[in-house]
């Protein structure tokens, strides 16, 4: 039974703005023996992740009416956020305390936290061998395809900490402590005993750590971030609509078979560590994660932040090691073909070039939790 839950939001917290990159040399060499793979990315001592992906503050509504697999049954609560202590944004109304504008562009100021919609349409799905050189092909990157995905928005950013413990407390209240159901049996949602979480429990209550409301949270289970985004009212994107989110789509690409961009921002990689564009190894927040928001000119052009590196991100797929029978809709690739669930990103600990790019493909046991993999939610159109 869903019970009505009121989470007052009475914290203002801001951008980290200690989070400097250090400088870093291109590493143009895209050879597997100069990039550590995804299973080498070391778990211990990482820092934080990314954001919410509410609306906005004001246009949270109830989730009473979601079954999700155990997380809630429909009644006739839900959950309610009171923002009467008012708002301190720039951005107006729709940003709420936990909210901060950043300027995209001089025409788009956003609040951390929203869904960005990504239009009905075609893509090109895969590595493009033609125009990208460190193609794992043949193997998981190919088949280059298109694929035609239904409207959809993703959220801005990754969840946060804050977020999440939002949802952990909702489950104490349900007197399912930090359990996420699925198909009939319980999981941990995250681990918070590993020295790369951000989260810490006493008394019952969960919260951030203390300066870290606003780092994306980690060291959650692929069942975690699946019961958070249903419980929110949303779901986890499909491997094609997290590839076109982060790449483009041809609404966008003039010539998208040939042109469709390798690294969200597009086909040049920054030459050095510029600070602002993306969080990867020798270029992040000492050693770590860094706070949402920090590096906005590496947004994708749907203005999703950091789908290249920070933090790797779940997704609803099984993972499938090429695309051989893919479905070509935008749907996830639900019948398994390994154990693993599939994750897109890189992580503030993979080499930028290669494991950066929108292609680049990773799996996980969805039991597993490690420092560097959180997520973020997406919604039908």
């Amino acid at each position: 039974m869903v019970r009505s839950v009121t989470l007052p939001f009475t914290l203002v917290v801001f951008l980290c703005g200690a989070c400097v990159s250090k400088p870093s040399p291109w590493a143009p060499d895209g050879s597997d023996a100069s990039h550590p793979s995804v299973d080498q990315i070391a778990a211990d001592n990482v820092g934080e992740i990314l954001a919410p992906d509410w609306n906005s503050i004001d246009d949270l509504r109830t989730v009473s009416d979601l079954p999700v697999d155990g997380v809630g049954d429909s009644g006739d609560g839900g959950m309610h956020v009171d923002v009467d202590g008012g708002l301190t944004s720039p951005c107006g109304p729709s940003c709420g305390k936990l909210e901060t504008c950043v300027e995209i562009d001089a025409a788009l100021p956003q609040c951390l936290g929203e869904m960005v919609d990504v239009p009905e349409g075609t893509f090109w799905m895969g590595c493009n061998e033609a125009l990208d050189p460190w193609c794992k092909c043949p193997g998981e990157e190919c088949d280059y395809h298109s694929v035609n995905v239904p409207g959809f928005s993703i959220g801005a950013t990754e969840v946060t900490n804050q977020r999440y413990a939002e949802f952990l407390n909702w489950l104490e209240l349900e007197g399912t402590s930090n359990k996420c159901a699925y198909e009939g049996a319980d999981f941990d949602c995250v681990d918070s005993t590993d020295a790369g979480s951000q989260l810490e429990v006493v008394a019952g209550v969960w919260s951030a750590v203390p300066g870290k409301e606003r780092f994306p949270v980690v060291e959650v289970s692929w069942y975690g971030a699946y019961a958070y985004c249903h419980w929110a009212g949303r779901r986890l994107p499909t491997e094609s609509e997290w590839e076109k989110a982060a790449r483009g789509g041809c609404d966008f690409h003039s010539n998208c078979e040939e042109g469709s961009y390798i690294w969200p921002w597009g086909n040049s990689f920054p030459q050095e560590c510029d600070g602002t564009t993306a969080v990867y190894a020798d270029c992040n927040c000492e050693g770590h994660i860094c706070a949402i928001g920090t590096h906005p000119d590496g947004s994708s052009i749907y203005h999703a932040h950091d789908m290249a590196g920070n933090v790797s991100e779940w997704l609803q797929d099984w993972y499938h090691p090429g695309y051989a029978g893919a479905p070509d809709d935008g749907s996830a690739w639900e019948m398994p073909a390994t154990t693993d669930r599939a994750l897109r990103g890189g992580s503030h600990d993979s080499a930028g070039v290669v494991f950066l790019r929108v292609s680049s493909r990773f799996h996980y046991e969805p039991a597993s939790t490690f420092g560097f993999i959180g997520f973020r939610c997406a919604k039908s159109l």
